[in-house]
């Protein structure tokens, strides 16, 4: 049997960054996501990652009231300003948005030609708003990342 080669782009690799620094200041919490993603079945991942295309109605079937569609453009744009703020945070940095893509890239990478090309542009952009929202955690309010985390917080608790 031979031996596993460690190397040193693997976070606990020896030579490699600490564990606290592999994904920034809450790499704890990147880590362990990005781990338990790696479990979830790809059509658990694809549920969670699917927009909804289907218009709200009432419950009588009547067309939507004006007041449910305020309150859905009050949401759009506070995800919207999340999203920016969030931008804002990881531009600071650089080297744990490569590690989070590429992680979340070689992933997906088995997807390939399994998953529509539409469904695997949104998980994978899910899987980073959650991943990067985990890793800006100290720089951001908590109800931004919240939002961000949003799509996974039933598949993946954040809580243990």
């Amino acid at each position: 049997m031979t031996p596993l080669r460690v190397t040193a782009t693997h976070p606990f690799a020896p030579g490699a960054p600490t564990a606290q620094g592999w994904y920034g200041a809450a790499s704890a919490h990147v880590a362990r996501f990005l781990h338990r993603l790696r479990c979830v079945p790809a059509n658990m991942w694809m549920q969670v990652s699917a927009e909804d295309a289907s218009a709200p109605s009432s419950p009588s079937g009547d067309p939507t009231p004006a007041g449910i569609i305020t309150v859905q453009l009050l949401e759009e744009q506070a995800d919207y300003a999340a999203r920016s703020r969030l931008h804002d945070v990881m531009e600071s940095m650089p080297v744990v948005v490569g590690r989070i893509r590429r992680r979340i890239d070689q992933d997906l990478a088995v997807l390939e030609g399994i998953v529509p090309a539409g469904a695997m542009r949104r998980m994978r952009r899910a899987a980073h708003l959650a991943a990067f929202g985990l890793a800006a955690q100290p720089m951001l309010p908590p109800e931004d990342v919240a939002r961000l985390y949003r799509p996974f917080e039933e598949l993946i608790p954040l809580a243990g």
